[in-house]
């Protein structure tokens, strides 16, 4: 098996979830959003103008670039985002584990065994 560094590691993570938030985020808002870009969007608005006085009234595409450009930086949004928490969550649920292991290891609170006998 392939070992990696840690930065391998976090980008092949980010990608992972960077497609599955992208794919999540598609499968449950992707209608509400093409129904947004056709109604709130000035760049549609704009190509559709320029369409129709050219008198070619289908759009080759803004849609679905738009569609693609939102969900992509939601996923990347969402992906970072959940790295951020797992590594927090981590990183605060480790710490009194961390805690623990250092005070063990001091050498002020480790108890010496006693070899000599008292008189």
């Amino acid at each position: 098996m392939l070992t990696f560094s840690g930065a391998a590691r976090t980008l092949i993570v980010w990608f992972t979830l960077f497609f599955a938030w992208s794919a999540v985020v598609l499968w449950q808002f992707g209608p509400d959003i093409v129904k947004t870009i056709m109604t709130e969007s000035h760049l549609f608005a704009f190509d559709l103008a320029s369409r129709m006085v050219q008198s070619d009234m289908v759009p080759p595409g803004i849609i679905t670039a738009l569609l693609v450009l939102m969900v992509l930086a939601a996923g990347g949004v969402l992906s970072a985002l959940t790295i951020v928490c797992w590594n927090l969550l981590c990183f605060i649920c480790c710490l009194p584990l961390m805690a623990g292991v250092w005070l063990q290891r001091c050498k002020v609170l480790t108890r010496h065994a006693v070899t000599g006998t008292l008189k």
